[in-house]
C-alpha cells in the first residue's frame, strides 16, 4: 500500500522575506568589509605620520591635513589665529576643531555680521587671519598683512615685518 501523496506546497510570503533579510545582511556586510578594509589600509599607510597629520586626514582629508601642516610652520606658537565665521564651511570655521589642529596658538573667530569691523580690528604683530575663500576681505586684510598662499582657496595673512 502506498501512503497518500504529500504535495510539495511552497510558502513563497515567509520564503521572500527571509531572501530580503538575507540580502539586506549581505549588503550590510559587504559595506561594512569595504569601510573597515579602506580604514585598515588608511592605517598601515600612515606609519611615520605625525598625529596631527593622521587626524587631519582622518577628521577632513589629505588637503586638509596639508593645509594644517602649512598653517603649523607658518604661524608661530604664540601666535593669535583669526578663523572666519561659522558660516564659511567646516572644519576651519570651527573654533573647537582648529584648536585641536592648531595647539598652543589662541583660535578665535570673526562673527558673521562684523567680518569688515573684524578684519580691520585684528592688526597686531602677533595675529594670523586664515584666508578660506572669500574671508577675510583682500583689501582690507592687505593693509596690515601680507598674504601667502597655500592654494587657490586656503592661505595664511601674517603680520607685515
Amino acid at each position: 500500500m502506498q501512503g497518500p501523496k504529500q504535495k510539495f506546497k511552497i510558502d513563497f510570503r515567509r520564503h521572500s522575506i527571509t531572501l530580503f533579510l538575507a540580502t539586506v545582511v549581505l549588503v550590510q556586510f559587504l559595506s561594512f568589509i569595504n569601510f573597515a578594509a579602506k580604514w585598515g589600509s588608511q592605517i598601515i599607510n600612515s606609519k611615520g605620520v605625525s598625529s596631527i597629520e593622521k587626524s587631519a586626514v582622518n577628521a577632513w582629508d589629505q588637503t586638509f591635513a596639508e593645509f594644517v601642516l602649512f598653517l603649523r610652520v607658518t604661524i608661530p606658537s604664540n601666535a593669535k589665529v583669526v578663523l572666519p565665521p561659522n558660516f564659511s564651511g567646516a572644519p576651519t570655521d570651527h573654533v573647537g576643531f582648529m584648536q585641536y589642529f592648531l595647539f598652543p596658538r589662541e583660535i578665535i573667530n570673526c562673527g558673521p555680521d562684523e567680518v569688515d569691523e573684524c578684519t580691520l580690528r585684528v592688526s597686531g604683530p602677533h595675529t594670523y587671519i586664515i584666508k578660506v575663500r572669500d574671508f577675510p576681505p583682500s583689501a582690507l586684510a592687505e593693509l596690515s598683512k601680507i598674504y601667502i598662499e597655500f592654494n587657490a582657496e586656503y592661505g595664511v595673512y601674517v603680520p607685515q615685518p
